[in-house]
């Protein structure tokens, strides 16, 4: 039975009976998920640090050597891939050490352009997280995203003891 006989079929008072929802229609729910899947996602981790990042240009984080997960093989080479046309909510954290406490850049970037931006000034010579976050649109299945950072003084270290260095993202159901 379609879904708007279903509904149409005997709401009066604003509920539906369960004798009046077809098993099929609850079956369907139940394996899809309402609304579709949060796939394609991924979360990766550097597990050693990327150090001489040169002064004012954005440079590739790119020491991603363990993945969490990857539900559709779509993140590789710091580099993911979605494959799939849709929003995409995508976050990058970065402990960082400016050598002289410029301020430091961090950035999400599809097909090399910049989409999203975050800054931060630390103090002279102070380790910090930074992080940033937000919705890509993918308009075409071969779309990619990767994460960059920016110090505007001297030489930066993107610290990681297999933790702070992180980079993820999945579908937004819509």
């Amino acid at each position: 039975m379609a879904i708007d006989k279903i509904i149409s079929a005997s709401i009066t008072d604003g509920t539906i009976a369960t004798a009046d929802i077809a098993d099929g229609a609850v079956t369907s729910v139940k394996t899809t998920g309402v609304g579709g899947t949060n796939t394609p996602s991924f979360l990766a981790y550097a597990n050693s640090s990327q150090s001489s990042i040169p002064q004012n240009s954005y440079t590739k984080l790119n020491n991603y050597g363990v993945e969490v997960f990857d539900t559709d093989n779509t993140f590789s080479s710091s580099r993911f891939t979605p494959g799939v046309i849709g929003k995409y909510f995508v976050f990058g954290t970065v402990y960082s050490e400016p050598v002289d406490g410029s301020r430091t850049f961090l950035a999400i970037t599809k097909n090399q352009s910049i989409v999203i931006t975050s800054a931060h000034v630390p103090g002279a010579q102070q380790n910090f997280p930074q992080q940033v976050s937000g919705i890509v649109n993918v308009t075409n299945t071969s779309d990619y995203i990767e994460l960059y950072i920016n110090s505007t003084g001297t030489a930066t270290t993107a610290h990681s003891s297999g933790v702070e260095v992180k980079f993820g993202g999945f579908k937004i159901i819509t």
